[in-house]
């Protein structure tokens, strides 16, 4: 079952991968001075804020499988969580493609801003529909990544232990339950030490050399996730 967790997690990491991969490729001339050595390292560094992304988007996944009672080995409940698991990490690959086209028209990873920016659309539904077709190849794209997460997903399945010592059992259980849940904390605000502060947009320079190189170390989950809730200054206009 922690197995389970573990290859999970591995695999959405791998599909982000496979996104920055997709939007460097797509958006190549934005970086005309990109070497392959500078854009492997860009992808290890932004490995961090894929972890602390992933363990946002599956915070709940992870508590339901890790609680030490029974239910998460009957069958109705491993379906639902399936479900569950699929829909939230879809949603955040769809972010991910989305923005490898939305790029091009901002030159930064979507923000929370996104949300006052279409705020007064009325014409969604039909916005979202021709991007669609407009870019097929995206879709495709999407798609593809969404087979190949279900796919590897219906692999991962567990089964429940024979119990034969409850008390180790159950004791063992809340010492996991409580050691992943330290991890799982330390993974989201990037470091364990005391005086490391949550990973925000930012902290992505430390591994760029120039600027806009910060959006290939970003991935678009984390960028609405550090900016959701935050109050953009607005500049009052002042006559003297």
């Amino acid at each position: 079952m922690y197995r389970h967790l573990l290859l999970s997690l591995l695999l959405m990491m791998a599909l982000y991968s496979l996104c920055r991969i997709g939007f460097y490729l797509y958006n190549t001339s934005f970086f005309p001075d990109m070497t392959t050595g500078n854009l492997l390292y860009l992808m290890l560094g932004g490995l961090k804020f894929d972890l602390s992304a992933i363990l946002y988007t599956n915070a709940l996944f992870i508590l339901l499988l890790i609680i030490p009672l029974n239910y998460r080995f009957n069958a109705g409940f491993k379906k639902g969580l399936g479900i569950w698991f699929l829909v939230t990490n879809g949603i955040a690959l769809a972010m991910n493609v989305a923005d490898i086209i939305y790029y091009r028209f901002t030159l930064r990873r979507t923000t929370a801003d996104i949300f006052r920016q279409f705020e007064h659309e009325t014409n969604l539904g039909s916005l979202f529909v021709r991007f669609l077709f407009d870019y097929w190849y995206a879709t495709l794209f999407f798609v593809a990544l969404v087979v190949i997460m279900v796919m590897a997903y219906k692999r991962l399945d567990y089964s429940g232990p024979q119990v034969q010592r409850p008390l180790s059992y159950y004791g063992g259980g809340v010492i996991c339950m409580l050691g992943i849940v330290y991890l799982t904390i330390g993974g989201m605000r990037g470091g364990f030490r005391e005086s490391t502060r949550p990973i925000t947009l930012s902290n992505a320079g430390e591994y760029v050399r120039n600027p806009r190189d910060i959006s290939i170390v970003l991935n678009t989950p984390f960028a609405l996730f550090r900016t959701m809730g935050k109050t953009k200054v607005v500049p009052v206009p002042f006559y003297p």
